[in-house]
């Protein structure tokens, strides 16, 4: 509650780890919980990606740039800060 802004979406990162979860009261999985290792979160990001692309919803180019930063930033990592892959057409980087 109060976390949106108004048309311009929003972002809430999952809890990195079960404990933060739990903590916080996140009902959603923590990341943790999601991914076992940053291969496994590389893995979900590039069949979302397949999956949205093989459906139209997403170019081919635009998938890549996700994978690519998926590759680059692993979020099981506590140094690495949670964010959106890419932000506005943009690549974040680490």
């Amino acid at each position: 509650e109060g976390e949106q802004w108004m048309n311009t979406g929003s972002f809430m990162p999952f809890a990195r780890t079960k404990a933060e979860r739990e903590e916080q009261g996140d009902p959603r999985p923590s990341l943790e919980e999601r991914y076992p290792s940053h291969a496994a979160y590389i893995a979900a990001v590039t069949r979302v990606c397949k999956d949205r692309v093989d459906e139209g919803f997403m170019l081919q180019e635009d998938a890549d740039r996700f994978i690519d930063a998926a590759k680059q930033r692993n979020p099981l990592d506590p140094s690495v800060r949670l964010g959106p892959l890419v932000q506005a057409g943009a690549f974040r980087g680490v």
